[in-house]
């Protein structure tokens, strides 16, 4: 029973991480990044809890109520268990996936200003991370088993990102919930969360 909800765990995962990258690069789509952080967290979620199944015993990724913990507590768990053997290694990545869950929590809040670069830069970094978390602890190279192939056909980088995070915040960002979320990204080891150009 535990072999097969860790399965179907890490199957849903995937298949949520497949549905991100093929709606993030459609080339006319609304509702991009707020959909497109939706997937991730929610790829990142199933693929933790996968993890807590087959390296945490000790932790249960049900609550006493019947339900499932909530991708914080999931998080918290694998950094612990990660960084307890190897000192530090899940930091980077766990930094990066709160940012991207605070924006997809406070959304509503960021509808008038320009975040797509700072989404966008959050994103990537979270989908090469995913890429390397399912092949080190489930050795599954997804981008070969699953015949991943992206075209570059028609795809670049509208911007530089260190030219970006030089720019007024105000420019970017006019409401304060957005000024502190920029504020948040800029203030991280800009190599270790984000994507660099």
């Amino acid at each position: 029973m535990r072999k097969m909800i860790q399965n179907n765990l890490l199957k849903n995962s995937i298949a949520a991480y497949y549905a991100m990258v093929e709606l993030h690069n459609k080339p006319n789509i609304a509702y991009r990044y707020e959909s497109v952080t939706l997937l991730m967290i929610n790829a990142w979620e199933l693929a933790l809890k996968a993890y807590i199944r087959k390296y945490i015993k000790q932790r249960s990724i049900f609550t006493s109520v019947g339900s499932t913990i909530t991708f914080t507590q999931a998080l918290s768990y694998v950094n612990d268990d990660i960084n307890g053997k190897q000192k530090g290694k899940f930091t980077a990545v766990k930094e990066n996936l709160k940012l991207i869950d605070e924006y997809r929590n406070n959304i509503a809040h960021y509808y008038c200003d320009h975040l797509e670069p700072y989404i966008f830069m959050l994103i990537a970094k979270a989908a090469l991370n995913y890429v390397e978390f399912i092949s080190e602890y489930f050795k599954r190279d997804i981008m070969k088993d699953e015949g991943l192939f992206i075209m570059p056909l028609g795809f670049k980088l509208p911007f530089k990102p260190e030219d970006f995070f030089k720019q007024n915040v105000a420019k970017y960002a006019a409401s304060q919930e957005a000024q502190n979320f920029v504020n948040s990204v800029q203030t991280v080891d800009i190599q270790s969360y984000l994507v660099s150009g």
